[in-house]
């Protein structure tokens, strides 16, 4: 029997977003720095989570914010979005949200 993979494991940061001039989600800053992470180590990212600007975003903006990180993310690296949201869907605006699997450790 396989184990299966727990997707709690490692270091998960609370990502801050980065705005651009005009206090809009700057996505290619927030990819840069999901993956800056992921090469530094870190074992994924938790997007609309407990920082304060989740309460600002749009439905559209969090599902923009969740697919730039998965983009972004190399395989087992795992992006949990919506760890402290006001219900599942919410976490990235109403929709599923794909996740890349994390490899066997």
């Amino acid at each position: 029997m396989q184990a299966r993979q727990k997707p709690w494991h490692g270091v998960l940061v609370a990502t801050a977003l980065p705005m651009d001039d005009r206090l809009g989600v700057d996505l290619d800053r927030y990819a840069e720095h999901v993956r800056w992470l992921a090469a530094e180590g870190c074992d994924g990212v938790t997007p609309n989570g407990s920082l304060g600007e989740y309460q600002t975003l749009t439905d559209s903006e969090r599902r923009s914010v969740v697919r730039a990180a998965v983009d972004a993310a190399p395989d087992g690296f795992t992006v949990m979005p919506g760890v402290a949201a006001y219900g599942a869907p919410k976490r990235g605006g109403g929709q599923r949200t794909p996740q890349r699997p994390a490899a066997p450790r």
